[in-house]
């Protein structure tokens, strides 16, 4: 009986113990960047990174960033008090929702498996279909409603940034086309969006019919690590985003990324057999 007892301890506690550290990035570490592409050290580092346990989620509390292991219990939006369904969606997907006037717009997202654009009125008993697009997250603006949407899947990679308007019902339009699926996204005061998308990292900015995409990062080095999240500190001179394995830092103005970790401890190593046999043929030259 106490064994029994001393295990039942040690199975609540582990977790805890395990998953230790302090959730403001400012106190994390600097761990190598990746590799250079197409090197054996880069598929070593991806190997590494994609088996880590832990997949972090960066949120903004008061003036502090910080970054949680449980990617379901902090999000960005605001969600509607019915449980959002239509077709085969339901609530147990991830979607996106923005309050607006006449009810809510509810993005559908089941990635490969299905996604759809819809409108519920307030209480989530009447509905229609917007449109097909897999939308990631909302961005109100001055002249209509922007949305990022796309899917990554495989060596499949495609994306769109649309706009809805509203005369009798919602519509969404396409206003212009991403190089690859926008994982998540931020908006700068000024109105610009801050865009992850699937390996890189892009500004976006639209003023009347002009639109402008500037890559800030090509090689963001998280291809494979799904970044979920990304906030802008208060004076907006640095990006924050999550994702499995890290937390990247982006520094605008000296354009400077950094890889960061509570400490070393979390940072996933291969053991000598695995590097080896990663090292002996099986990724790039």
């Amino acid at each position: 009986m106490p064994f029994l007892l001393i295990f039942i301890s040690l199975y609540l506690v582990w977790p805890q113990l395990v998953y230790s550290y302090d959730p403001d990035v400012s106190t994390w570490l600097e761990v190598p960047r990746s590799p250079a592409p197409d090197s054996h050290d880069r598929f070593v580092w991806w190997n590494a990174s994609n088996r880590s346990r832990y997949y972090w989620k960066v949120f903004k509390e008061g003036h502090t960033i910080k970054a949680t292991l449980d990617k379901e219990g902090i999000r960005s939006f605001e969600k509607p008090l019915f449980t959002p369904q239509a077709e085969d969606f339901q609530n147990r997907y991830p979607y996106a929702s923005l309050k607006v006037d006449d009810g809510w717009l509810i993005g559908f997202n089941q990635g490969e498996f299905g996604h759809a654009l819809y409108w519920f009125d307030r209480s989530g008993k009447s509905r229609y279909k917007i449109s097909s697009h897999q939308v990631v997250a909302f961005f109100p603006s001055s002249d209509g409603i922007q949305a990022i949407e796309g899917l990554a899947h495989l060596s499949f990679s495609h994306g769109s940034i649309i706009r809805l308007t509203k005369s009798h019902r919602w519509r969404a339009e396409k206003l212009t086309l991403l190089p690859e699926a926008p994982k998540a996204g931020v908006q700068f005061r000024d109105g610009r969006l801050l865009l992850v998308l699937s390996d890189s990292l892009a500004e976006y900015a639209r003023k009347a019919d002009r639109e402008t995409l500037r890559f800030l990062e090509k090689d963001g080095g998280w291809g494979g690590l799904y970044p979920n999240s990304v906030v802008l500190t208060d004076d907006q001179t640095k990006a924050y985003i999550g994702m499995r394995q890290f937390v990247a830092e982006y520094e605008f103005e000296r354009r400077i990324l950094r890889f960061l970790l509570p400490d070393t401890s979390f940072l996933n190593k291969l053991d000598a057999e695995d590097e080896q046999a990663l090292r002996g043929g099986c990724g790039p030259s």
